[in-house]
């Protein structure tokens, strides 16, 4: 008793020495804040300077932060960030996570309770962590709701709230993340509620459940002390409530464990030196008096801290990996962490054994097409005759992955493939499901993972129409609406790419068509499409599963011909004519044929054999007409310089006398 009061004096005077020193660095700030600023305080810096506390230094350095005007690039990057984010299923996905993980820890603290009564009970340490804690976890979580709401609120009205910032504010950054809020001029503060809302609402819902992982987590641990000092039943529950009324008298160690747990809870908490290292080389850039720093790889790369802290929970949960981040947890934490990874790994391998697992699509344009044109979707599960896609259920998606990803090398391994290529494969499908997060779309563009790096330029153009993300999701539902379902269109060229994203011009570009001369389909009604989900009905069509069994994929014909030395581009309507055309007539002859006794007693390699020939020679019957058509209609529309050229290119060239002729004829009906 005497050591704990000497030690509680000693912690005393300490911290009220930290506590002056602390405020004497805060009104220095500010007074430093002040001598540099060229100008006088204005309308909005002097309203918040009025209900400044100066005894509060985090108060202090969030208002010495915002002194000053925010620079050109500052407005970009925040109205960058907010039509980007500003999609529905951003804002889904966001709450979604935040309340399945809180479920999942809550979940988690009864089976660490069980386990450290075993672990307690075999080494004969005290307790650390008790199953009953559940109980007022879910009482502090109905504490912590009233506040937290009150705290989003703010956030809505006021775009912040001293002494918080969510995981959306931090990728931002301080400055970026508030300069319509702070601007000199009138008329942008006005309209910062508007040009923000997209964030404004992301940061609330971080706030809110924040305050209730932090309410939930010191009424726990109120207990927990209690517990640990042989305090039981309805003396236990007075003891918490005592102390919550007391909030002076609860001990700063629990104050700030409760604090950590909230930030763990939200994805908010430094996911470490790695995501540290990837801000500073995406901060890479110039920097100009006049318009600030420009940083070109924030616009690939707009979301770093958030997509750490969902890697880092998912590796924490995945069976082995997770044992790597035991450092400074609990045993009993540790092993419900591996625990629960390993129920969803077992499930996972379950559904790989039957073949009804995805990964990334495959890489080649051919193998991609038919893996859509079954049915599947990339990052999937199968259940019953749907796939649903687990790629947006974070973080538990690195554990399904991770054991895919295992199975798949196993297999590898047992088919004799060298050990550096499978470890090769280890490290390419572990970065695949990483790039291929909604965060990094434009990184995967960059790396053109999927031949997206062509129109990756007037795709992230599309960012600075404002609200373009709930545009783009707005534009698929009233598609899906008005004709049954949205369709995949166009959106390399500039046209295509914006009329993604502006009201009612999503019927503005032609619809994308399969090797089989059908048009895509988004699957789902409008209300789908806002969902961040997705899932797709099995094709379930003989033709496609047979393709797929003897791997052979056609693919779309090249869109150039030649004539001699003249290479013409195949005009939009004669090719898609001549994809519908060549397509269905081999969609329906494929039917037929798979089910021809004949077939069915050949080896494998004739069955894929006489498909492709047969593919090719079908097409070639057309092939003839096709380049006649599109010489004829560029000559239409050719200068008469241009014409000329063409028709000497023709002259000279060595097309069949069929082309010729139909050339010809056609030029003398147009004339």
């Amino acid at each position: 008793e005497n050591i704990a009061k000497a030690v509680d004096k000693a912690g005393s005077e300490a911290g009220g020495l930290l506590r002056i020193f602390r405020e004497e660095v805060a009104i220095n700030r500010l007074a430093s804040s002040f001598s540099k600023m060229k100008r006088s305080m204005n309308e909005r810096e002097m309203a918040e300077f009025k209900k400044l506390n100066l005894q509060d230094p985090i108060a202090i350095k969030h208002f010495t932060e915002r002194l000053g005007d925010p620079k050109l690039m500052d407005y970009v990057y925040e109205f960058f960030y907010n039509n980007i984010l500003s999609g529905i299923p951003t804002h889904i996905v966001n709450v979604a996570s935040n309340t399945l993980w809180m479920g999942t820890l809550l979940g988690r603290r009864v089976t660490s309770g069980v386990l450290d009564a075993l672990v307690s009970k075999f080494t004969g340490k005290n307790r650390q962590i008790f199953a009953s804690e559940i109980v007022p976890m879910l009482a502090g979580m109905k504490r912590g709701a009233p506040r937290g709401m009150a705290g989003a609120k703010e956030i809505w009205k006021t775009g912040r709230l001293d002494g918080y910032e969510s995981k959306w504010g931090r990728e931002l950054g301080g400055a970026i993340s508030s300069a319509f809020e702070r601007s000199p001029y009138r008329a942008l503060r006005k309209a910062a509620p508007y040009l923000t809302f997209p964030t404004r609402s992301l940061r609330a819902m971080d706030v809110f459940a924040n305050s209730m992982a932090y309410d939930a987590e010191l009424q726990a641990l109120l207990h927990r002390t209690g517990a640990q000092k042989g305090i039981k039943g309805e003396q236990l529950k007075e003891y918490v409530n005592d102390m919550l009324h007391k909030p002076e008298s609860i001990p700063a160690p629990l104050i700030e464990e409760a604090g950590k747990f909230a930030q763990y809870s939200t994805f908010t908490d430094d996911p470490g030196w790695i995501s540290t290292a990837f801000i500073r080389l995406r901060g890479m850039g110039f920097e100009s008096e006049r318009i600030g720093k420009v940083e070109p790889l924030r616009f690939v790369v707009p979301f770093v801290l958030t997509i750490g802290n969902l890697i880092k929970r998912g590796l924490e949960i995945t069976p082995g990996v997770g044992m790597a981040f035991a450092k400074g947890n609990k045993p009993a934490d540790v092993i419900a962490k591996q625990f629960e990874g390993s129920i969803l790994a077992m499930a996972t391998m379950y559904k790989i054994s039957k073949g009804e697992i995805t990964g990334s699509v495959p890489k080649d344009e051919n193998g991609r097409e038919a893996f859509y044109r079954d049915g599947k979707l990339p990052w999937a599960i199968k259940v019953g005759d749907n796939w649903y896609q687990y790629r947006r259920i974070e973080p538990f998606n690195t554990v399904i992955s991770a054991t895919a990803n295992a199975y798949q090398q196993i297999q590898n391994a047992k088919s004799g493939k060298d050990a550096a290529d499978i470890a090769v494969d280890v490290v390419n499908n572990f970065v695949s499901n990483i790039i291929d997060s909604g965060y990094l779309s434009n990184v995967s563009a960059l790396l053109d993972q999927y031949g997206k790096r062509k129109g990756m330029l007037q795709r992230t153009a599309t960012a600075f129409v404002p609200y373009s993300g709930f545009f783009r999701s707005i534009n698929r539902a009233l598609e899906a609406g008005m004709n049954d379902n949205a369709k995949y269109r166009e959106s390399s060229t500039w046209k295509g790419a914006f009329s993604q994203v502006i009201p009612f011009m999503h019927n503005s570009q032609p619809v994308q068509l399969d090797v089989f001369g059908k048009e895509k389909v988004l699957a789902g009604g409008p209300l789908r499409q806002f969902s961040p989900y997705k899932y797709s009905a099995d094709s379930n069509d003989p033709v496609e599963k047979e393709l797929a069994r003897l791997k052979y994929y056609p693919g779309l014909p090249n869109k150039k011909v030649r004539i001699g030395e003249l290479a013409i581009q195949i005009p939009d309507d004669v090719y898609r004519q001549y994809v519908m055309t060549v397509g269905r007539e081999m969609k329906e002859y494929y039917r037929t044929a798979i089910n021809h006794p004949d077939y069915k007693e050949w080896p494998d390699e004739d069955k894929r054999n006489h498909l492709k020939s047969t593919f090719e020679e079908t097409r070639g019957e057309y092939y003839s007409e096709v380049k006649a058509m599109s010489f004829v209609v560029i000559y239409r529309k050719a200068k008469p310089e241009e014409q000329k050229k063409m028709a000497e290119a023709l002259e000279k060239s060595k097309v069949s006398d069929d082309v010729y002729n139909m050339i010809q004829e056609e030029l003398e009906k147009r004339k």
